[in-house]
């Protein structure tokens, strides 16, 4: 018998990817993980089949379009895909000047946006023919308190939530959920080159389950942790002259795209 479920992850060497992988691992569902890194990707893999699902891997870059669309194609045809997660990407943070390096700027660009684009485009059609599925895109804090250090990142999962505020209703009417994630700080490779405040910060592995809940339920938009919601929306009512100064407490220096 074939698999109930048919799950693409991008972004799955690690951190929240894999942990994403690890929680809808499971008898009758059939995974495929994208990322860069062969041996991390395995290491997923595993612990998919330890659960009794099925994996298999594509170490590819989500940035290179004509692979892509070969891997997605042959793994839709095969397992029609029930849920995809374009959760790939990078940052960058700032130099002396506030802005990012010309060549991480647009690496933060291309992975955050044309990635995301690269693995929606090959399998949204064919969900939206069978008139079922599920996108969950991968957003950002950041798309709700864009972050100085970090202006293309923020400005890539900005960009995400709004065009999955733009996209979900027409799709929802052909009977395709599409959901947006903005977590907070997760205890991941990409947080760890994060210096600075990083408030209620969560492990990949509770992060995922927040996320696998709001998809369960068909959230449209899937947002934690609350504390850190409610201060930026208590942020939101002050006057643009303490904003500024709020900011500047959480100031941070940024490691480059991994």
């Amino acid at each position: 018998m074939s698999p109930r479920s048919a799950i693409v992850i991008t972004g799955a060497s690690r951190g929240l990817g894999a942990a994403l992988a690890r929680g809808f691992a499971g008898p009758d569902v059939e995974m495929l993980l994208i990322g860069r890194r062969e041996s991390d990707l395995q290491v997923t893999a595993s612990a998919v089949r330890q659960a009794g699902g099925r994996a298999s891997v594509a170490a590819i870059d989500v940035t290179d379009r004509d692979a892509m669309a070969n891997v997605l194609t042959d793994f839709d045809r095969a397992h029609p895909v029930t849920l995809l997660i374009a959760n790939a990407g990078v940052t960058a943070g700032v130099t002396e000047n506030g802005m990012e390096t010309p060549g991480d700027a647009r690496r933060v660009l291309q992975t955050n946006m044309d990635g995301m684009l690269n693995t929606l485009e090959p399998v949204l059609p064919q969900m939206l023919a069978r008139g079922d599925g599920q996108v969950a895109l991968i957003g950002s804090i950041a798309a709700l308190y864009p972050h100085p250090d970090q202006p293309v990142y923020s400005a890539t999962k900005s960009a995400i939530r709004a065009y999955v505020t733009a996209m979900a209703p027409k799709l929802a009417a052909q009977g395709v959920a599409m959901s947006v994630i903005c977590p907070g700080f997760v205890d991941t490779p990409m947080a760890a080159g994060y210096d600075g405040k990083k408030l209620w910060m969560i492990s990949a592995e509770t992060a995922a389950q927040k996320i696998r809940g709001g998809l369960a339920r068909r959230q449209r938009y899937i947002s934690f942790p609350i504390p850190l919601l409610l201060l930026i929306r208590m942020n939101s009512l002050l006057p643009q002259a303490i904003r500024d100064r709020i900011t500047r407490l959480f100031r941070a220096e940024i490691t480059g795209p991994p």
